[in-house]
């Protein structure tokens, strides 16, 4: 494809891919969320995963970001809130850029845990794998990511569709402890920030379900 028919994102991203490829910890990056779905609008950040094989250093992390970005001083490095990440305004896109770094040894076995032994979560049992499902590759040192992008293919198993429901299903509405009930005790308390915890607990199992049906 020609470079002047990609979309910004795309540019900036294939750009950062290559400085994060430098180093030697860095193994694959990869493109994720709306811009590797095609379902990007004019809000969408780039959410770009960088996955290594070791700690890709802070002081490293800064000098990428900082290089980028439109202001230095506004450059989040360190990030630890979910999964470890650096956030900034590239400087000459104005773009919002996410970056998440995974160990790779780390992601492989989230994809074992679901696609071989078929273990579910409480909500968000295929996250991971759907992520690198839909990744889109921009840089891989071994072909490490591809490979297992390619076992992301896999049809969806009927073990882990029915742990899914097992675990999840109870908790929706049919125990002591459901979301259910625990809603209807924060209606009754007025307790506005417990109803909506529960709901999103609610709606992450329940989109779980829907998701392996």
């Amino acid at each position: 494809m020609k470079t002047s028919n990609l979309s910004p994102q795309t540019l900036l991203a294939n750009r950062l891919a290559q400085h994060y490829a430098e180093w030697i910890q860095v193994e694959s990056v990869s493109l994720g969320g709306s811009q590797s779905t095609d379902e990007s609008d004019i809000f969408s950040d780039i959410d770009l995963y960088v996955y290594t094989s070791r700690e890709l250093p802070l002081d490293v992390r800064m000098k990428i970001a900082t290089a980028q970005a439109a202001d230095p001083q506004q450059v989040e490095v360190g990030n630890e809130y979910w999964e470890p990440g650096d956030e900034f305004i590239d400087a000459d896109t104005g773009i919002h850029v996410d970056v998440i770094f995974r160990p790779l040894d780390w992601a492989t076995e989230q994809m074992r845990q679901v696609l071989i032994k078929q273990e579910a979560s409480l909500g968000y049992s295929t996250c991971i794998w759907h992520n690198i499902l839909e990744a889109r590759i921009l840089w891989d040192r071994n072909g490490r990511l591809k490979a297992l992008q390619q076992i992301a293919q896999r049809p969806y198993p009927e073990r882990l569709k029915q742990a899914i429901v097992e675990k999840n299903y109870p908790v929706l509405a049919s125990t002591y402890s459901s979301y259910l009930h625990q809603i209807e005790l924060a209606v009754k308390r007025d307790d506005f920030v417990s109803i909506q915890h529960r709901v999103t607990a609610l709606l992450a199992s329940y989109f779980d379900i829907l998701f392996a049906l």
